[in-house]
């Protein structure tokens, strides 16, 4: 089975599609992505010491980019293997994916309804206690969490770039030829709010992308949905629509859609 990269925006379908992979029987190598650096333990300190740079490296990272050296990044993507799989949350630039063309990986892309991003990164913000905007979250009101995602903020020196910027920062993967989509609309199924025969029919598409044995795919379809691995909120299509302000609607899915 060939190595691939599964990119996406953070809550946008991540987990899901990385236990899709798990459940064909790849192995995860790793994540990259602007908490790579940023994170606050002493792995992530040693990371901004070590893979800061001053020139033009890769943009890791899409709702708070950070700029790192080429070298680090290059000898972490080597040692994946072939049935390995690598997430991330990277784009703005082309770099860093012609590297992982190059470098032998299928390029994945997940794709979900940005207001649907939204109104599952607000939760996840105030539920994780290391992220650096759980603090100012938990003295907002709902309007104004959501309000700050939409819009961007800088707090404590670091950037939450606004939703629709680091939406299009994916432009240079979804105009890329080699790179794989999957909509994560498409493989909840059911139980989600989809279909399961539209589930079933991405997944034949990935097994044949990845050189995955189709004897594999009912078994994956039937174990897919639900938690599994690391965060699984709801999974469902459109909760957006009950858990977004209702005077912020309206504004948000003209400015996202």
């Amino acid at each position: 089975m060939r190595k691939a990269f599964v990119n996406s925006l953070p809550k946008s379908g991540t987990n899901l599609l990385a236990k899709c992979l798990l459940l064909f029987g790849y192995k995860e190598r790793g994540h990259i992505s602007a908490g790579t650096v940023l994170d606050k333990k002493l792995i992530g300190f040693i990371r901004r010491i070590l893979w800061a740079t001053n020139n033009q490296g890769y943009s890791i990272g899409v709702n708070s980019p950070v700029e790192v050296r080429r070298a680090p990044v290059d000898s972490f993507l080597k040692r994946v293997k072939d049935s390995q799989f690598v997430t991330g949350h990277v784009g703005y630039r082309q770099d860093l994916l012609g590297t992982i063309v190059d470098m032998g990986y299928v390029p994945i892309q997940v794709i979900r309804d940005p207001r649907a991003v939204l109104a599952s990164f607000v939760p996840f913000v105030l539920s994780y206690k290391k992220h650096f905007l759980h603090t100012t979250f938990q003295a907002l009101s709902p309007h104004e969490r959501y309000k700050t995602v939409l819009e961007g903020a800088t707090i404590d020196g670091l950037t939450l770039q606004p939703l629709r910027t680091y939406c299009m920062a994916l432009d240079p993967w979804l105009d890329y030829n080699h790179v794989y989509r999957v909509k994560f609309e498409d493989i909840v199924g059911a139980q989600g709010g989809g279909t399961d025969e539209q589930r079933l029919n991405v997944l034949e598409q990935l097994a044949v992308a990845l050189d995955i044995p189709g004897e594999s795919i009912p078994q994956v379809a039937e174990n897919l949905y639900g938690p599994g691995r690391v965060t699984f909120r709801k999974g469902k299509i459109d909760t957006w629509k009950q858990e977004i302000p209702p005077d912020l609607l309206e504004r948000i899915s003209d400015e996202l859609t």
